[in-house]
């Protein structure tokens, strides 16, 4: 288990809703596979006791977590831990509104609720061995899996959160019922696009040793008319300013993010023609 920036860790502490279901059994199974390389607690929004399918399906591999007392994030100081998993839409605000002025990384591994489910003891039981099997999956995977969840707010207008516990709103063209209230899914992916070799070309650059100052990227596209409607063609047009910039070695750190380092071009370079130019800007 790591962080999102790397940085090393001692302390990590879980949160859900009510420190019943989702927060305990992460935590019990984090303990499991960390020992003591890692101090690990749970906590909630709201005080409650423990759940006893959730104990029973820790029970069924071996972990008994009976003695265990659960905790609010009142009683629980955030600030003490190098990571908080949230793994709740409630808790992952909870958490970020307490950690956003601290130096505390915020990670969203959302977990559906078991609680929720209905029916015989067995078929309940299935939904809290789905929630132990996914925190496991995500105890052992977490540092290699990238995670992101869209909620509907209202109309055709979402919620997008990532488990870098960032969020941005999506909405769809007023043509299919969206109000303009955030960007349209496919710009985003453009914007992703634009984000991903900007950040290739200025590290290229600067390990290079070159001064630059500045880097810009427009990215103007192509869809196909019939659904899917994939880009057909994506222009990306560079701007880089810096002081005696050569421009070989900025056409060399923009090839290279284009054929080798850039994710984002490689896989949507499998369906549109992507062609690029760029403009050199001296720093005064």
């Amino acid at each position: 288990m790591s962080a999102p920036s790397g940085a090393p860790l001692q302390a990590v502490l879980f949160c859900c809703s009510l420190n019943a279901v989702r927060s305990p059994i992460a935590e019990a199974l984090a303990k499991k596979g960390y020992g003591t390389r890692l101090y690990i607690d749970s906590a909630g929004l709201v005080k409650t006791e423990r759940d006893p399918f959730a104990l029973s399906a820790l029970e069924e591999i071996g972990i008994d977590f009976t003695g265990d007392t659960p905790h609010t994030l009142d009683e629980i100081d955030p600030e003490s831990f190098d990571l908080v998993i949230a793994l709740s839409p409630e808790a992952h605000l909870a958490a970020a509104e307490q950690l956003r002025t601290t130096a505390v990384e915020l990670l969203y591994w959302p977990i559906e609720d078991a609680t929720k489910a209905t029916g015989t003891r067995e078929q309940r039981m299935l939904a809290y061995r789905a929630v132990r099997d996914r925190a496991s999956r995500d105890c052992q995977e977490g540092e290699k899996r990238m995670k992101a969840r869209v909620k509907l707010i209202e109309g055709m207008a979402f919620l997008g959160e990532v488990g870098s516990g960032h969020a941005m709103v999506m909405d769809g063209s007023p043509d299919i019922g969206g109000r303009n209230l955030g960007m349209r899914p496919m710009e985003m992916l453009l914007l992703g696009l634009a984000g991903c070799t900007a950040i290739d070309v200025m590290l290229i650059l600067r390990r290079g040793r070159e001064d630059v100052a500045d880097c810009v990227v427009e990215v103007s596209a192509e869809r196909a008319e019939s659904d899917p409607k994939v880009f057909t063609k994506i222009h990306l047009h560079y701007r880089v300013k810096g002081r005696k910039l050569p421009a070989a070695k900025v056409e060399r750190a923009i090839a290279l993010s284009k054929e080798k380092y850039c994710s984002a071009s490689i896989m949507l370079g499998k369906t549109a023609e992507m062609t690029h130019d760029y403009v050199l800007e001296a720093e005064a």
